[in-house]
This record gives structure tokens, C-alpha cells and sequence, in this order.
């Protein structure tokens, strides 16, 4: 923020940016200076992520080795902040609008714009005809915010044989519960994102049973590529 500002504006009349990465004090010297001020909300508000965090960590005590959200309260300040001088907000899903309403900031403030993404490089898959077990896929942190205990209690339910379960991304969940998962689950870890695309081509469905988000991107990429999406709001 005080890079841009000892640089200067230049003829701008808008500045843009995303809440939590922008310098509310660059928002604030903008709005001053007579600049339209928009940011977008990449995820539900901050406090909204903690109700969720506290109650996945009650709910499944031990089982992340992730950082706490609540461990970060600074995040709180630097929203708020944000807020105040900002003339319009922009979010992906009616999920984050209907999070940032019961933050207090006006309805008029806050459009709805989904996040674009590339369908030219997530083409329809035709999957019909395979003979094979059925596949079930994730893709994301494998941790508690994505929902990754409800993930594997669907897995139990059905026979390796007949459904496969498999989770791509970052795992954070502690030792020994990966045990458990491995039990029912293939856990893929973290992969270039190059890759991603042959996992989705492989997928026969996308469960994606995430407790708090923005509007995840790997759902929206799935899509793309035909497949059934089973997730929450």
C-alpha cells in the first residue's frame, strides 16, 4: 500500500482488490482522494470462519494439524477495516453475500459475481461405458474446513470394490487419523496442478462436502468437465 501511494494513482478513478490481501490503508487514501473503492470477499467473514472452525474442531477433537483461523484475530481488524472504506463489495456465491449481510454491510454494497475459469482447459469427459468400480473424487486441503471427516464416513459405507474414494490436495490432518482414512480412502497428497485435470478425467463424481468457503474452484473446473457435482450450499 504505501508502494502504490509514493507511486501514485495515476489516472485511475477506480482501485480494486481483494479483502484480506488489499492495505485498508490504501483503500482509505484512495477513497479520499476521490477513487471508487471495490474489493472483493474471496471467503465468508472472518467470524463466520471461526464459528465453523470451532465447531469442526468440537466436533472432531485431534484430528487437524492445520493452523487454528482463531489463532489469526488480526484478520478480524483487517477486514473490518477494509469494510469501512470500501464503496462496494463483489463475492462468488450467495453463500459469502448472505455471510457478509449478517456482518452488517448493506445489501446495496454487495453484487454477486462468480469466479470465471478456463472451460477451453477443463473440456466435457465422456465417462459413460466404463467397467469399472465407480470413482469418487476430491480435490482440495484435505482437512476439517473442507470437510473431510464426512468425506470419509460416506466412504465406509460402501464397498472398495464397488466405489472407489479418492482425495487430491494437501493433507492436513493428523497422524493418526490418516491411518483411518487410508483404511477407505486413497489419499493422493498434493500434486502440480497440472495434473489435476487427469484426476477429474478419472473422477466418475465430485464430492466436495466443504463446511466454509468462497466458491471453490476446483468444483467450478470439475463442472466443466461433466461431472456430477455433490456438495454443500
Amino acid at each position: 500500500g504505501k508502494w502504490i501511494k509514493r507511486r501514485g494513482l495515476g489516472n485511475a478513478n477506480t482501485l480494486i482488490g481483494f479483502t484480506g490481501n488489499i492495505d485498508p490503508a490504501l483503500l482509505a487514501y484512495a477513497k479520499e482522494t476521490g477513487l471508487v473503492t471495490v474489493a472483493d470477499q474471496y471467503i465468508t467473514p472472518f467470524d463466520i470462519q471461526v464459528q465453523e472452525d470451532d465447531l469442526q474442531h468440537e466436533k472432531f477433537p485431534g484430528w487437524s494439524n492445520a493452523p487454528r483461523i482463531s489463532a489469526e484475530p488480526g484478520w478480524r481488524t483487517w477486514e473490518s477495516d477494509s469494510w469501512r472504506w470500501t464503496d462496494h463489495h463483489t463475492c462468488a456465491s450467495e453463500y459469502v453475500r448472505e455471510g457478509m449481510l449478517k456482518m452488517g454491510v448493506a445489501a446495496a454494497r454487495i453484487s454477486v459475481m462468480p469466479y470465471p475459469i478456463d472451460s477451453s482447459t477443463f473440456g466435457f469427459v465422456e465417462r459413460s461405458g466404463r467397467k469399472r468400480a465407480l470413482k469418487v473424487g476430491f480435490v482440495g486441503a484435505v482437512g476439517l474446513r473442507k470437510g473431510a471427516p464426512y468425506f470419509l464416513e460416506v466412504a465406509k459405507r460402501f464397498s472398495r470394490q464397488r466405489v472407489e474414494f479418492v482425495m487430491v490436495g494437501p493433507i492436513q490432518l493428523s497422524p493418526g487419523v490418516v491411518g483411518e482414512f487410508r483404511r477407505h480412502v486413497e489419499l493422493v497428497g498434493g500434486v502440480p496442478r497440472s495434473d489435476i485435470l487427469r484426476y477429474l478425467h478419472d473422477f466418475d463424481i465430485l464430492f466436495f462436502p466443504t463446511t466454509c468457503e468462497g466458491s471453490a474452484g476446483s468444483v467450478m473446473e470439475a463442472m466443466a468437465t461433466g461431472l456430477p457435482i455433490v456438495t454443500s450450499p
